[in-house]
């Protein structure tokens, strides 16, 4: 009975307590309404910045009815009377998915929003036309947004129109321009644009190079919270660039990169862990996992390596079909590996019917894009129709290309040619220049056919001690014939 008592006695004490704090609880209540009645009334007289405040309420629900459509109706009008960042919210409403989904209409808002002088949305406008994922890429108008982006101090928007100027992407090609954007955006918080910054320190591409100030960049990066640089801090540590070797540590940064979705991180530490290098133990099927992790997420030669993996059967089965299916999307990624390897699948039949069509095709995707192994297989294919109509003069483009490129046995075709003077005019002198090039880079028959020169060539011009040591570099490159010539003294 005394428990129950205290108990009423409570409850009576208490409610004296409880009925005045019920109008402090309905307060705050009355005051968001009294604040919605008064936004209302100010956005109704052209307050723009009132429409957005009561737009943003109406979609989160906080200080006003959760009531999308009224929001979406606000943030237009607030639009309308050039509010940027209303203009911005019509973007997102209409790029989102959903019924509102109108990327034209997108498109469109964010280009008043970039008119308004909102560095977000020219950068917004300037990436939907870079990725080409939403609108037809157009790098041109890209570019154009970009560079506003970039003058109104949106970091991003300099890292993206940096990297056009290093790349010469539909604006001139500056190495120089491309390193002071990377250096504004990165000051001005974009950690990949360290990153980029850091690489070219690193080439030494725009700027003097500077291992130690690379290495500095990616750190910073990294610190950032960017992956690429925790990746490329890993590259450094791997190759003891700017800072002593450390294997482990660069492991350790991989799987860093590779957790926080870096492709490149996981292509790294899968190749560590296809390579076995300390202290990650050798595991081809955990390779094939990051490797397939690094193709998916855009990591391009990944998809070679996991290509090879499952070419070779190392870690799961072998599967010609799905090999050629990776090397196709790396090559279309830009590791242009890929189209030599599936020209060289197709040549030699490698578990794929022999097609020298096929394989003529992708030498010459390969090479077009800049892959010198890939010219250096298309010439001959043209001198000799294979895949193709027999074309000379396309060969011997192909040859000086290669040779220039430093493919030994181009130059040795170039001079071949050289020398017989059928489809060039005969020059014997630039013939033994190319032989010479061959041959010290290891073209047997080049050493021979430049020590039969030295021994049949006019008197005044014959040097047998230099042509019996070219029949031994021949020899030891391989060529049977300079063996021959070698036993005979």
């Amino acid at each position: 009975m005394a428990s129950m008592r205290w108990s009423l006695a409570f409850l009576f004490l208490a409610a004296p307590c409880l009925a005045q704090d019920a109008p402090k609880a309905a307060a705050p209540a009355a005051a968001a309404a009294e604040d919605e009645k008064s936004l209302k009334k100010s956005c109704d007289k052209g307050a723009a910045a009132d429409c957005h405040k009561l737009a943003t309420m109406h979609r989160s629900g906080q200080g006003a009815a959760k009531d999308l459509g009224k929001a979406t109706g606000l943030f237009k009008k607030a639009c309308d009377l050039r509010h940027a960042e209303s203009c911005l919210e019509m973007a997102e409403i209409h790029r989102a998915p959903g019924n509102d989904k109108d990327i034209v209409k997108a498109s469109t808002y964010l280009q008043r929003a970039c008119d308004m002088g909102s560095g977000e949305g020219c950068t917004r406008a300037g990436e939907l036309y870079w990725s080409g994922k939403e609108v037809e890429k157009d790098l041109g108008k890209s570019a154009e947004f970009l560079k506003k982006g970039c003058a109104e101090g949106v970091g991003r928007a300099c890292g993206l129109f940096a990297s056009m100027h290093r790349d010469g992407l539909v604006v001139v090609k500056d190495p120089v321009k491309a390193s002071e954007l990377f250096q504004k955006a990165c000051e001005g918080g974009d950690g990949s644009s360290c990153t980029q910054l850091g690489i070219m320190y690193g080439a030494g591409e725009g700027v003097k190079k500077d291992p130690a100030k690379a290495l500095a960049l990616f750190q910073k990066s990294c610190d950032a919270g960017a992956m690429s640089g925790c990746h490329q801090l890993g590259v450094a540590k791997e190759r003891g660039a700017g800072t002593p070797k450390d294997l482990k540590g660069a492991a350790t940064l991989y799987e860093q990169a590779c957790t926080g979705d870096e492709p490149w991180g996981c292509y790294s530490l899968g190749l560590f862990q296809q390579n076995g290098t300390p202290p990650v133990k050798k595991d081809y099927a955990e390779a094939g996992k990051l490797f397939k992790k690094a193709c998916d997420g855009g990591a391009s030669s990944g998809c070679i390596e996991l290509g090879a993996l499952v070419a070779a059967g190392r870690g799961m089965p072998v599967d010609v079909a799905q090999s050629a299916a990776l090397y196709r999307q790396g090559c279309t990624g830009g590791d242009l590996r890929g189209c030599f390897y599936l020209g060289t699948f197709y040549s030699g039949g490698h578990g794929v019917a022999k097609d020298m069509v096929k394989a003529a095709g992708f030498y010459k995707e390969g090479c077009e894009r800049g892959d010198l192994r890939s010219c250096t297989k298309l010439g001959p294919m043209y001198e000799r129709a294979e895949g193709v109509g027999r074309d000379i003069r396309k060969a011997l483009e192909l040859y000086d290309k290669s040779c220039t490129g430093g493919s030994a046995p181009d130059c040795y075709s170039m001079g071949r040619h050289l020398l017989r003077g059928e489809y060039v005019p005969k020059d014997v002198g630039k013939a033994a220049q190319l032989y010479k090039k061959a041959c010290d880079g290891a073209v047997g028959v080049a050493c021979y056919d430049l020590a039969v020169l030295h021994l049949s060539g006019p008197a005044a011009s014959q040097d047998p001690v230099r042509a019996a040591a070219l029949f031994k570099q021949g020899c030891a490159a391989g060529e049977e014939r300079a063996c021959a010539r070698v036993k005979k003294k």
